[in-house]
């Protein structure tokens, strides 16, 4: 479909990515936000980023916190987001964030705060009101006299024209119905969305039927939306109620489904029979119309509500009286997903059975909250909360404990089946968050409960032990887990006795008996192989790795971090894979000792340095904290007392368990830093590695392994001259070539982004921003610039197109000075802020530049090259330049 109407926001929303971390999209619901930021994705992703991450949060639940929307987004930590944006040349947009504006505001600080190279764009109806923020305001289309010559280009009638047409309207297009459709797109606020949604109608009825159909429901958004005039969601209304019956019914109905949803959940929330096409039918009108979104593969339709859609389905459910009733068969379905997956999981501790808790989570959580506050009894609760075992180990444990909490604040001794079992999972939660004392308290009960069952006393034992290990208890550990296995093998579950046994043997390692420990381990793996569970023998692999390493047999940890790879891809096939992450970033640390130990600690750093990138990509804290702690130590060991010392002060501090013991008693002197981040604990650890020469360049003793290779830059008229390992290369002037053309000749050497930009003096403000019709007419030039740089190009003209580039970049800088509240005058930004984005933004793209002319020289900056407000060239090996600026 065609973009209509959006050309010189378009330009102005590049120019502010380009200049600014954060970007801030608002405007009316459907004013088109989503769809801009989307027809962007092509020219940012081409020529700012590698790569845009382009997120929807329409599905996630309202008043969602900071984590529960970067667990949506696929990480298991804020800080494991912030890493992976710190470490790639990636634009982060988050797609819909009026609905969780506050966990998306904090999300956001948080990401700005732990590094200066995270870009975010974002779209919501509202500021963020966050420093770094722009703010482009969208404003609904501009409807035009219906007199005006040009009606039918207009972006307004020229999206309803286009979009009727698509759905087989054949209604005329002359002047007078034409100038219907402007009249008509008036009253629905110039809404793309709204256009679209009456559009959409414009098969059945014509554009005079659409606008006496809506004239009389069209309302400004309610008090409570401060998205501005819209009419919107009376447009919405307006939708739900020319549907036909079976489509309104259905499409209420399904509000109570949070996330996504397949057929076969919509036929039994909506009450149909699964032989019935009706659902199906119901479905592909609700997509035809606008009101449902679907994502299509080979093998399913996923189907998903947007949030304002949801809303006025949701009031339509309420306003049926049919709310209870469907209610209670949401509550239904999830009782049965339980119980399937319960009875599963107790046979077959599968990547399957766990992916499928991760797929449905989210549904289960709010199936519980539901049978909390309607129930009169806990006992559908407590079967749809059991299953939930599975996602305190998927880095949903704190809403996992959150859900159970309120559960049992609302039965706190109320009798049921699987009371004590639930009170189980309830403990394993606060025993991953390390609470041993709440974890002893809520496992006593259950253990406790008359009614308690074997599976019960395999869950609740299992949370014992582990907040023992937390503690170092080994004889309660020991203990516990002795107790767990027993019920487990009574009880048949065969997956958890061999999990506990594994648990078992680290805990006779730690015991002084290792020997017997790794056999256990070694036995529990093989047992595991020839079953088929592969995540049990991950697990059991892992231990057997750790208890080869504390005895010093490193040839037997390379062989069992082998054997533990391969039951890696075998678990990540089987569809599961936060805790094969997990444990992946052990066994990559447990194979970097190994290595150091057999060839010697300078083998074993780019070894090292995976292993911290695997544990920050696919961990948490904890995760990252191990892996740089066992560096360290494993360094200072081996005299390398320099690295060791510097990667002590990258090690982040963390409440979370660790059940494995160290591999060597920890160093006195190693402290942790609770202020770092995770991503600033990974840039530490790897730069330590790279500055205190542990990629073999330098000595321990810090000197010169090796004599420094020569390298040139030198600028030649329009284009630089660039030597570097052998290979000589060319690339026409860029300012940020310029930038690294000082920070080359000046290496380890930290230098202001003002001193780069040529700025003398720094100020809080510069004065006040341009007047509304100066910037009117700046629009108007930036669109001319910007033809004359691609003419120029076109025409291999790279002295014309520079010009131009130098006036495209004065009149953005003062564009994005006076848009920076939506257009509002105010006074400019922060002299320092605007060079630092200035001048990462400049640098960035001429280093993306070289790269496509010299890939070794675009790997060795990127690796060597930091900006920031202080930026610097820090070499992985010490590197000689001869700078000639011509």
């Amino acid at each position: 479909m065609t973009f209509h109407g959006r050309e010189v926001e378009l330009s102005a929303l590049l120019a502010a990515v380009s200049e600014n971390r954060l970007v801030t999209v608002t405007g009316p619901i459907g004013v088109g936000k989503s769809r801009l930021v989307r027809e962007a994705h092509a020219s940012l992703e081409s020529s700012l980023f590698a790569a845009v991450n382009f997120v929807s949060l329409d599905a996630i639940p309202a008043g969602s916190d900071a984590a529960t929307i970067a667990g949506h987004i696929g990480h298991s930590s804020v800080d494991n987001l912030a890493l992976q944006l710190s470490t790639v040349d990636d634009l982060l947009v988050l797609d819909g964030c009026d609905h969780v504006v506050t966990g998306a505001t904090e999300l956001v600080r948080s990401l700005l705060a732990a590094h200066d190279g995270i870009s975010v764009v974002v779209t919501t109806r509202e500021p963020l009101r966050l420093e770094y923020e722009f703010v482009q305001v969208i404003s609904p289309f501009r409807i035009p006299e219906l007199d005006s010559p040009e009606l039918a280009d207009e972006p307004a009638v020229a999206l309803f024209v286009e979009r009727s047409r698509a759905v087989g309207a054949s209604w005329p297009d002359d002047a007078a119905t034409l100038a219907v459709v402007a009249e008509l797109c008036r009253e629905l606020d110039g809404l793309p969305l709204a256009i679209e949604l009456a559009a959409s109608r414009s098969r059945l009825l014509s554009p005079e039927e659409l606008r006496s159909a809506l004239r009389r429901k069209v309302d400004l958004l309610d008090s409570s939306s401060r998205g501005g005039g819209g009419g919107l969601r009376a447009a919405l209304v307006d939708s739900l109620d020319q549907l036909a019956d079976r489509e309104r019914r259905i499409l209420c109905r399904l509000s109570v489904l949070p996330g996504s949803f397949d057929v076969a959940t919509a036929q039994a929330v909506a009450g149909m029979s699964e032989e019935s096409l009706e659902t199906v039918n119901a479905l592909d009108a609700l997509v035809e119309c606008s009101l449902l979104q679907v994502e299509r593969t080979a093998s399913v339709s996923a189907y998903r509500l947007l949030a304002v859609v949801h809303e006025v389905a949701a009031d339509g459910l309420q306003a049926s009286g049919e709310a209870d009733a469907t209610g209670d068969r949401f509550a239904d379905l999830m009782v049965q997903t339980a119980d399937r997956l319960v009875a599963d999981g107790l046979q077959h501790w599968s990547g399957e059975v766990l992916g499928a808790i991760a797929v449905k989570i989210t549904s289960l959580l709010a199936a519980v909250e539901w049978c909390v506050e309607h129930d009169a009894t806990p006992d559908r609760a407590l079967r749809i909360y059991l299953p939930l075992l599975g996602g305190v180990h998927q880095s949903r444990s704190e809403e996992v404990r959150r859900c159970g909490e309120r559960l049992f604040a609302r039965w706190p001794d109320t009798p049921a089946p699987l009371r004590a079992e639930c009170l189980g999972v309830l403990a394993t939660g606060a025993a991953v968050a390390s609470d041993s004392a709440r974890t002893h308290e809520i496992a006593g009960r259950a253990l406790a409960d008359p009614g308690i069952s074997g599976v019960g006393r395999v869950i609740a034992n299992r949370a014992i032990m582990l907040a023992a290990l937390a503690m170092g208890d080994l004889e309660d550990a020991a203990t516990a887990a002795s107790a767990g296995e027993a019920a487990a093998i009574e009880t048949g579950m065969h997956p958890f006795a061999q999990e506990l046994i594994a648990f078992r043997a680290s805990i006779e390692d730690r015991r002084g008996r290792p020997e017997e420990g790794l056999q256990m381990a070694v036995d529990v793996a093989l047992d595991a192989e020839e079953s088929g569970d592969a995540i049990t023998e991950l697990w059991a692999r892992v231990v057997a790795a750790n208890i080869a390493a504390r005895t010093g047999d490193w040839v037997d940890v390379r062989r069992q971090v082998e054997a533990a790879r391969l039951a890696s891809t075998a678990a990540a096939v089987n569809g599961w894979t936060v805790r094969v992450f997990r444990s992946d970033a052990l066994l990559a640390s447990y194979a970097a000792m190994a290595t150091a130990h057999l060839a010697g600690w300078s083998e074993s750093v780019p070894e090292w340095c995976d292993a911290i990138g695997v544990a920050a990509a696919g961990g948490g804290a904890l995760e990252v904290a191990a892996t740089i702690r066992s560096a360290a130590t494993l360094a200072r060991r081996m005299g390398e007392t320099r690295v060791a010392d510097e990667l002590d002060a990258a090690i982040p501090a963390t409440p979370e368990v660790d059940v494995l013991p160290e591999i060597f008693e920890r160093d006195p002197r190693q402290r942790a830093r609770p202020q770092l981040s995770i991503a600033s604990a990974f840039h530490a650890a790897l730069g330590a590695l790279h500055q205190a020469g542990a990629l073999g360049t330098l000595r321990s003793d810090g000197a010169p392994a090796s004599s420094p290779e020569h390298a040139l830059l030198r600028r030649d008229g329009d284009t630089w001259e660039i030597a570097f390992a052998g290979v000589t290369a060319r690339s026409r002037h860029l300012k940020g070539i310029g930038d690294l053309a000082m920070l080359l000749s000046r290496p380890n050497t930290e230098i202001h982004a003002l001193e780069l930009m040529g700025v003398v003096q720094v100020s809080d403000s510069i004065g006040p921003a341009i007047d509304h019709r100066a910037r009117q007419s700046y629009r108007a030039q930036v669109l001319d610039l910007q033809e004359e740089i691609d003419e120029a190009r076109s025409a291999n003209d790279p002295a014309r197109a520079e010009r131009a580039e130098d006036e495209l970049d004065a009149l953005v800088t003062e564009l994005s000075a006076a848009l920076g509240l939506g257009g509002r005058s105010r006074e400019t930004g922060s002299t320092a802020e605007r060079a630092r984005s200035a001048v990462t933004f400049r640098i960035r793209g001429a280093i993306k530049r070289v790269a496509e002319q010299h890939d070794a020289l675009g790997r060795h900056l990127s690796n060597s090259v930091r900006t920031g407000t202080w930026c610097s060239y820090v070499p992985e090996q010490p590197q000689v330049w001869e700078i000639d600026l011509g």
